[in-house]
């Protein structure tokens, strides 16, 4: 009954987040929101035969008080008529700056992997962050938090488990029509540091091609202490394709 209960509340605050992102869109008038919907998809023939395809969606509203992102991916792939890709995520986070740079946030987060037997997995939690770097060019922020985790593996019954959470991000605009940017994320079991943990890690590079269409190159890195039985710890993700912003 409590962990239903958990469950209920996760997903309440999950959908306050995404309502609070969506309500502050309608009022925004398009000020101060970027956002890109953003397409990938490889392919080869001859003496092997694979494809693999990847769309993702990402949003972020800026006001003076506040920066909401919210977030959705999927890809697909396959090789020789084998799955070798079959994974899908969705994130949201509400951050609110009390000062310039010092800011509270609470975040929800939902993925699932089926060739790393990852039936689902969902997170909330909230926590501090704050700016070192906060220039129109370029950022760098940290955030300390604790999550609420539960999980199912197939074959596996479902866990939960709480987690801290050490997350930092930085964004370089390079010139006006090319950026960088990175982000990681660790998620330590806070019952045994060692033995169980999450560690995400992501760098891109983004060119515009026009002032809609953008060519983007990044790589996904996701390391779990304690995968799913006969299933690797570590998985990497590269993505080559183009994004179209609003």
């Amino acid at each position: 009954m409590i962990r239903q209960t958990v469950l209920a509340s996760m997903w309440a605050i999950a959908m306050i987040l995404v309502l609070t992102f969506l309500a502050g869109v309608a009022q925004a008038e398009g000020e101060g929101l970027e956002g890109s919907v953003n397409l990938g998809l490889t392919a080869t023939t001859g003496n092997s035969r694979a494809s693999t395809g990847n769309a993702a969606l990402e949003t972020k509203y800026t006001r003076p008080e506040s920066i909401t992102r919210f977030g959705a991916a999927a890809t697909y792939g396959q090789s020789e008529g084998k799955t070798t890709a079959d994974k899908s995520n969705a994130f949201a986070q509400y951050s609110y700056l009390f000062t310039e740079r010092f800011n509270v946030y609470l975040n929800a987060g939902w993925e699932r992997d089926r060739v790393a037997a990852l039936v689902w997995r969902i997170n909330v939690g909230p926590g501090l962050g704050y700016f070192f770097i906060k220039k129109p060019v370029l950022s760098l922020a940290g955030e300390l938090g604790v999550n609420y985790f539960r999980e199912k593996f197939e074959q596996v019954g479902a866990t939960d488990y709480y987690a801290l959470r050490v997350a930092e991000r930085g964004e370089w605009k390079v010139t006006e029509t090319a950026k960088l940017w990175e982000l990681a994320e660790y998620y330590p079991d806070v019952s045994d540091f060692k033995k169980r943990f999450i560690l995400k890690g992501e760098a891109g590079a983004e060119a515009t091609i026009t002032i809609k269409t953008s060519l983007r190159l990044l790589v996904q890195d996701t390391y779990n202490s304690a995968p799913a039985p006969g299933r690797n710890k570590n998985d990497t993700l590269y993505i080559a394709g183009m994004g179209y912003k609003f």
